[in-house]
């Protein structure tokens, strides 16, 4: 083979290309960081112990106080139409509030959706109250009893249930034996990509809080994966529908907040939901010496104005955002408000194998392989009590 020549001025271009050292930067730059806040936070509270693939809770509430005509009634009724199945709220005697016409009733009968009722038992005389949630709302006020009289209809609440699946979340790697061998800038593979897979695997176990559904398909073997909040909550929602303002924030507030643990509320909301929260307090900015220069506010928590005031820390998903913006379900545009005391993540217990809890598994490689293979393995599922402690905002476009 003939000599290569290379006559001239020598450049950088010139030499053999493998001789040219390069000057590469051991540090891989990462553009994500660990924002999984909620499960890191659950993770804190010590999960609980699973007991099966499928676990269940009841839940109570206290005999309910409201309800509304479903018809409207003249001066005269007294026969009422209750919201349907709802006319077991009430006894017989119990004074019932019109909050329309300030009227007063008694109960004489009840029926499923019915009650006979002897009115004007007060001040304000029998007036036509219209039906409906709002203007045909009734107050149960309490029951009444004759002197010697034998004790009222026995009435007692029926718990309810609900339940959730586990899911296993598993994430890999593998490397051949020589990959390990062989020198990198970035170090030994294996070693990087255990670090940054665990990452991965807990956003995966974020998503799963969050969004993920439960199923459970009866194969074989079968599968069953974890319902997150999103799917739990169904009462308290609000679709801001573009713009946010700042009695609509307010609003959001308050329907949140009437159930649950108000000392324990947390607001998880987008990064367009922060950017508002920060605008709300724009206008309020004074320069007040000529040296102030910066303006702007970070928004770390807010007091909800309807109850007792409570303090409620903000958390920002940044992640959230690179799912899309808009008004709709874009999940970038959404807030939640979550009763940390109504939520609770629990883990499977551990097997012979060992752990089932953000637990690394080495060598799950064949015997016969030439290869090193690793992953992360949880299996998790969380429980949502009390679904009316909770809320959830969408739409926030600004």
């Amino acid at each position: 083979m003939a000599v290569t020549i290379d006559s001239g001025l020598q450049d950088t271009s010139t030499p053999l290309a493998v001789d040219l050292a390069v000057s590469m930067e051991s540090q891989v730059a990462n553009q994500d960081v660990d924002n999984s806040q909620f499960s890191t936070m659950l993770m804190k509270l010590d999960p609980k112990t699973a007991s099966s693939f499928k676990e269940e809770w009841m839940e109570d509430v206290f005999l309910p106080k409201g309800t509304a005509l479903s018809a409207s009634a003249a001066s005269a009724d007294t026969a009422f139409a209750i919201t349907t199945s709802e006319g077991a709220y009430g006894k017989v005697g119990d004074i019932v509030l019109l909050v329309q016409t300030g009227e007063h009733v008694r109960i004489v009968t009840t029926g499923a959706s019915a009650w006979t009722v002897l009115r004007a038992v007060g001040s304000v005389a029998a007036a036509t109250a219209a039906s409906g949630s709002v203007s045909g709302g009734l107050l149960i006020v309490s029951g009444s009893n004759a002197q010697g009289a034998t004790r009222p209809t026995a009435m007692v609440t029926e718990k309810t249930s609900n339940y959730n699946y586990t899911q296993i979340v598993r994430n890999s790697f593998e490397f051949t034996a020589t990959s390990e061998w062989v020198r990198w800038y970035s170090g030994n593979p294996l070693a990087y990509h255990r670090k940054k897979i665990a990452v991965e695997h807990k956003y995966e176990l974020e998503n799963t809080v969050w969004f993920g559904a439960r199923n459970y398909s009866a194969s074989s073997p079968p599968r069953h994966t974890a319902g997150g909040i999103d799917s739990f909550i169904s009462t308290n929602t609000q679709d801001a529908g573009g713009a946010l303002d700042k009695a609509e924030f307010a609003d959001f507030l308050r329907m949140g907040m009437e159930y649950g643990n108000r000392n324990r509320k947390v607001l998880f909301v987008a990064p367009i939901g922060a950017q508002v929260l920060s605008e709300f307090l724009q206008d309020n900015w004074v320069r007040a010496r000529p040296e102030d220069n910066v303006w702007g506010v970070k928004v770390d928590a807010v007091i909800e104005p309807s109850y007792v005031g409570s303090r409620i820390p903000v958390i920002v998903k940044a992640d959230w955002k690179r799912y899309g913006e808009g008004t709709g379900k874009h999940i970038g545009s959404r807030g939640y408000l979550i009763d940390m005391s109504a939520v609770e993540m629990l883990k499977a217990p551990p097997t012979k194998a060992g752990a089932r809890f953000a637990t690394l598994y080495p060598k799950r490689q064949a015997n016969d392989a030439d290869l090193q293979a690793e992953e992360f393995l949880s299996e998790i599922t969380i429980k949502l009590k009390t679904e009316k402690a909770h809320a959830k905002l969408t739409g926030i476009t600004g």
